[in-house]
């Protein structure tokens, strides 16, 4: 439980319905993520560099993924624990999320697939 003093209702209850939940969901998956980065016992396709964690924004995870020929079973990986960190808080709302590829990390990077329906790094329209 989160103690929260001094609030008044719409803050308190905005909180407590929505950016609370939300929040801790996201680090649960985020705590996960992390531990399957670097915990060899769990034998993830995360472990060993396949993708190395660098920040946590708001509500995104950052890092740095090993392009290679298991990198969709990583990105795959980090999708279940971000999903099921946020099912654990809010059982009841179906949670999704939405991954994108980019060289740098940017608030209007959109997924962007090639031809086969494959995740490909996103460039902003004028870098393109």
């Amino acid at each position: 439980g989160m103690v929260r003093s001094g609030m008044t209702y719409c803050p308190c209850v905005n909180g407590l319905a929505l950016q609370s939940p939300g929040a801790e969901g996201s680090l649960t998956g985020w705590n996960w993520v992390v531990r399957e980065c670097y915990d060899p016992s769990l034998n993830s396709p995360l472990f060993g560099g396949a993708f190395i964690p660098t920040g946590f924004v708001h509500d995104e995870i950052v890092g740095d993924i090993r392009v290679d020929e298991n990198m969709y079973t990583a990105i795959a990986r980090l999708e279940e624990l971000m999903i099921a960190g946020l099912m654990t808080v809010t059982p009841d709302v179906q949670a999704r999320v939405e991954t994108t590829l980019s060289y740098w990390w940017d608030k209007d990077a959109e997924p962007t697939f090639n031809e086969h329906g494959q995740l490909i790094p996103w460039m902003p329209e004028t870098a393109a």
